[in-house]
C-alpha cells in the first residue's frame, strides 16, 4: 500500500491541474486510492449498520434522486447527463474511500508513512510559493501557469500579485496548508513522541506561507488550528504568562495587519473582487435559485455550470466563466451544494459533517469556516482530509510511531 499512499499524496494537490476537462491529477490520486483498496482488501464494503454511511447515503440518494427528476423534465435543457453521470461515480468514490480508509492505514507504519510524505509535499509546494513571492521583490512575476492543463483568473504577469503556488487561487493554496496542518498536527497530537524543533520549522515555513497568500479565510483557519493545538505547539505553561501572550498575539496582529493593508482598505471599500465574490456573489446566487423555484431540488448535481451558461442572467458581484473548468465561478462551498442539491441536501450535508465531528466541534467549525474559501464539492483534497480525520478522532486509539 506504501505506493497507493504516496501517489495520493503526490497527487492530492494537483487539484488546478487537468489531463482532460473535469479530470483532474488529484482525481486520477482518488481512482488509484479506491482501485488499490478493491483488489488488494477483500474486507473493503459499504457498511449499511454505520450510522455515518447512513447519514451519508441519505444525501446521496437525496441527490440523486433530484437530479434524475430534473434530467426527464423536458423543460430543464440545461442538464447534461454526462457530467451527472460523471458526478455521481466521484461522489460513490469519495464514499468508498471514506468508509474504507482504515485499510489504506491500517497498521502504524502507514500512517507514519503518509504523514512523513504529506510534510514533505506541503514543503514542497511551500517552496514554490516562496520562490513565487521572492521573485517579484525582483520584478519577475512569475506563476506556475501551463497551457491546457492548468486554468488561470485574473492574474496579471505584468505586475505584482498574491502568491498561489501549484494552485490557481491564493485562497485554494491558503486552503491546501490548512487542511494539512490541521490532519498532521492531529497525528502527532496523539503521538507519544515527535520531534519539537521539526514541528517548529514546519509550523514557521507553513504559517508564513499562508500569511503571504493574503487569503483571510486561509489565515482564520491558521488561527482556529492554533488554538485547537495551542498545547501541542507552545511551551507548556505559557499561557498562565498574560504578559508574553499578549506580546505575542499584538506582534502577530501587527504583521497581518501590515501584510494586508491594503487588502483590508478594498474590502471595507467594496473593492475587493474576491471578498465581493464569495460573499455577495454567494447572495445573489441564492436569491436567483429562490426566484427560479429551484431552491428545494437545486439546479442538478455538477450542473451548476451548464445551468449558469444557459441563464443570461446579469450579476453585480458574482464572477462566472464558462471557459473555466470545474465549478466554475462558484467560490462558497455552502452556495455550490446549494446550487446543486436545494436546501434539504445542504441540510443533509451540514448534517452528516456534524455527526462525525460533533466530539470535536471545533474541526466541525473549521470545516464550515473552509466553505467560504472554496467550493469543490468532490475535491479529493476536501474528502480525503475529512476521511483522515475521521479514522484519526472517531476510529480505535493507537499509539503512533515517531516521524523522523
Amino acid at each position: 500500500m506504501k505506493t497507493t499512499i504516496w501517489l495520493i499524496i503526490i497527487l492530492l494537490p494537483f487539484f488546478n491541474f487537468f489531463i482532460y476537462p473535469n479530470i483532474s491529477f488529484a482525481d486520477i490520486g482518488l481512482v488509484i486510492g479506491c482501485v488499490s483498496l478493491f483488489f488488494h482488501n477483500k474486507k473493503t464494503t459499504f457498511n449499511l449498520r454505520n450510522v455515518e454511511f447512513r447519514k451519508l447515503l441519505y444525501f446521496f440518494i437525496w441527490v440523486v434522486s433530484m437530479s434524475f427528476l430534473l434530467i426527464i423534465d423536458d423543460k430543464n435543457n440545461y442538464i447534461n447527463p454526462l457530467t451527472f453521470v460523471t458526478s455521481c461515480v466521484r461522489f460513490l468514490m469519495i464514499m468508498y474511500l471514506f468508509f474504507n480508509i482504515k485499510f489504506l492505514l491500517r497498521n502504524k507504519k502507514s500512517l507514519n508513512y503518509l504523514i512523513k510524505v504529506w510534510v514533505n509535499v506541503v514543503y514542497f509546494v511551500c517552496f514554490l510559493a516562496l520562490l513565487e513571492y521572492f521573485l517579484q521583490f525582483f520584478g519577475i512575476y512569475y506563476s506556475y501557469y501551463i497551457e491546457g492543463i492548468t486554468t488561470t483568473t485574473s492574474r496579471q504577469l505584468k505586475e505584482a500579485f498574491r502568491v498561489s503556488s501549484i494552485f490557481n487561487e491564493p485562497s485554494y493554496l491558503s486552503i491546501y496548508l490548512s487542511f494539512s496542518l490541521l490532519v498532521i498536527l492531529e497525528f502527532l497530537n496523539k503521538s507519544e513522541t515527535y520531534s519539537k524543533k521539526k514541528l517548529n520549522k514546519f509550523l514557521i515555513i507553513t504559517c508564513s506561507t499562508i500569511v503571504i497568500a493574503k487569503s483571510f479565510v486561509g489565515v482564520i483557519l491558521m488561527l482556529l488550528i492554533i488554538f485547537i493545538f495551542k498545547n501541542l505547539i507552545f511551551i507548556k505553561g505559557i499561557f498562565k504568562r498574560k504578559i508574553s501572550i499578549f506580546f505575542i498575539f499584538s506582534v502577530f496582529a501587527a504583521a497581518l495587519y501590515f501584510i494586508n493593508i491594503d487588502r483590508i482598505k478594498n474590502i471595507y471599500d467594496f473593492q475587493d473582487g474576491s471578498a465581493n465574490h464569495r460573499v455577495l456573489g454567494a447572495w445573489e446566487l441564492s436569491r436567483t435559485l429562490f426566484y427560479d423555484r429551484h431552491f428545494i431540488t437545486g439546479v442538478g448535481l455538477g450542473q451548476q455550470k451548464n445551468y449558469l451558461a444557459a441563464k443570461s442572467y446579469q450579476f453585480d458581484y458574482h464572477w462566472f466563466m464558462d471557459g473555466v473548468s470545474t465549478n466554475s465561478g462558484v467560490n462558497n462551498m455552502f452556495t455550490l451544494i446549494l446550487f446543486q442539491t436545494g436546501i434539504i441536501g445542504l441540510i443533509l450535508y451540514v448534517r452528516f459533517l456534524f455527526s462525525i465531528f460533533k466530539n470535536r466541534k471545533t474541526v466541525f467549525l473549521f470545516l464550515l469556516i473552509s466553505g467560504f474559501g472554496w467550493a469543490f464539492t468532490f475535491n479529493p483534497l476536501y474528502w480525503f482530509c475529512i476521511s483522515v480525520l475521521h479514522f484519526l478522532i472517531n476510529g480505535r486509539k493507537k499509539n503512533l510511531i515517531y516521524i523522523n
